[in-house]
């Protein structure tokens, strides 16, 4: 055979091979990564700093991003991270939380509309006026659940990279405000978990954290089989919650799995960084925290209708109100005193909303948002057409 021949059978074999073993990123790499993971979740968590693991990750991945290293987190596993996220979710979707809902019915959807309206008018005008790109305004000013619409932006004209700036920016400014409100309330919110040895390694229960890994396993390969792009954490979210309710599974996830599984997810999304991007979100950082402070001080005026009109109390009332960030607001409540059924109530109930009308919600703004932009256009004077 002449040579020309057998350098293009080589040339193809080892393209076939890169595809079927695609480039992750050095060893050398992945090492430095791991270990500036651990070291800043590690310090975060000392400072109590809400969503730990996964700003840790991220700010980890930036690193080697900003220095254009070539390293990424492969399909299968980036998969399984979201359907492993969606049954940690589950796990805080009591039957508890749906009576408090259903005992404040009126007051729960009043709350729930007005902040999920004042934030869907927020994302419309930035998506408008195009203040950032896409429809990257929709899905950072949406009012909870911030995994979730991270993970599901991207299929519909999102940054991702922004939508997490902007979605976990505000978990940690509400935990901040949180906290400050029950001080002002006289309240010694206590360390409501334990240490970070033992959030790590806690006792294990195998059955449950064996049907946990198998749900969360089955759904990541649903997802990766169907390229369901932050769909597979909907299905591992939905699916566990009703095993989990009707008593069909206990959802168990130590805190060593969970740590895994957002630094998966963290270093997806950090690592799609470059400089160019980190500057380009640099420079809108005024504008996402003044969209923020928007968010933020309209929940107040939602705490404080609560609180007058209905005569709930006021930490529980802002508690309640306040935008995202689920966790950190049922860490804060439980160790405050506040009323944990109502606040839950109105968390979950939005958490809920958000996330079955968060996809809809895009497509139609996107929709609205590119007929109205192109009304505009073809209104506009002839000599300032493009």
């Amino acid at each position: 055979m002449p040579w020309s021949a057998w350098a293009g059978t080589i040339a193809v074999t080892e393209g076939a091979m890169k595809k079927v073993r695609p480039d992750y990123g050095r060893p050398s790499a992945w090492a430095e990564l791991i270990f500036l993971t651990l070291l800043l979740v590690f310090l975060l968590e000392q400072v109590e700093l809400p969503a730990a693991p996964l700003m840790g990750a991220i700010a980890a991945a930036l690193f080697p991003a900003l220095r254009e290293v070539k390293i990424r987190v492969p399909a299968a596993l980036f998969f399984a991270a979201q359907g492993m996220l969606g049954c940690i979710v589950a796990r805080s979707l009591s039957l508890s939380a749906l009576h408090g809902m259903l005992d404040n019915l009126p007051l729960v959807l009043s709350a729930v509309l007005a902040v999920v309206v004042f934030s869907l008018a927020i994302g419309w005008f930035v998506t408008m006026r195009q203040i950032l790109p896409g429809t990257t305004g929709i899905w950072g000013t949406s009012p909870g659940a911030a995994a979730i619409m991270t993970l599901m932006c991207e299929a519909f004209g999102a940054d991702m990279r922004l939508v997490a700036l902007m979605q976990y920016l505000r978990v940690i400014l509400v935990a901040g405000v949180a906290t400050l409100a029950a001080r002002m309330a006289d309240v010694t919110v206590l360390a409501a978990h334990r240490s970070f040895a033992d959030f790590l390694f806690p006792p294990l229960d195998w059955p449950p954290f064996a049907q946990t890994a198998l749900l969360a396993a089955i759904c990541g390969f649903g997802g990766l089989w169907l390229r369901l792009t932050g769909g597979t954490m909907l299905l591992s979210l939905f699916a566990g919650t009703l095993l989990q309710n009707f008593g069909l599974m206990r959802i168990e996830a130590p805190g060593w799995l969970q740590v895994c599984t957002y630094a998966l997810i963290g270093w997806t999304i950090g690592l799609r960084f470059n400089r160019a991007a980190f500057l380009y979100a640099w420079r809108l950082m005024p504008k996402i925290l003044f969209l923020i402070w928007l968010m933020i001080t309209f929940s107040g005026g939602i705490a404080a209708l609560l609180h007058f009109g209905a005569g709930i109390d006021p930490l529980s009332a802002y508690l309640a109100a306040c935008p995202g960030g689920m966790d950190s607001v049922a860490i804060i409540a439980a160790a405050s005193g506040a009323d944990m059924g109502f606040v839950m109530a109105i968390q979950t109930a939005r958490m809920a909303v958000v996330i079955l009308t968060g996809p809809a919600l895009a497509r139609l703004a996107t929709a609205r948002a590119r007929n109205r932009l192109k009304n505009f256009a073809n209104d506009a004077p002839a000599d300032r057409k493009p």
